[in-house]
């Protein structure tokens, strides 16, 4: 993931730091504050076939059409899509 600063311009050139309950990515050219960062929480499906199910768990080739089939679902979750797709391209 390419991380930018938005101030001086730099790409990936940045250090972690834990702020209350975000982890924060900060420039370490400028200081500036750049984005909170993913915390590796596990994605848990909430609804269908696979209800409760971490995504991660989901490796078999029927449990991997089926999440290819819910990634062209309209109106789903953009987070949700976004963890699918990784997943998939994973796997």
């Amino acid at each position: 993931m390419d991380i930018s600063c938005q101030k001086c311009g730099l790409v990936g050139d940045y250090h972690e730091q834990q702020s209350g309950p975000h982890k924060s990515a900060y420039c370490n050219g400028c200081g500036s504050y750049i984005k909170h960062l993913p915390q590796g929480k596990p994605i848990t499906l909430y609804f269908g076939k696979y209800k409760d199910r971490e995504l991660s768990t989901l490796q078999s080739d029927d449990e991997l059409n089926y999440l290819i089939w819910l990634s062209q679902a309209p109106g789903l979750n953009a987070k949700l899509k976004t963890a699918i797709d990784a997943h998939i391209r994973k796997s």
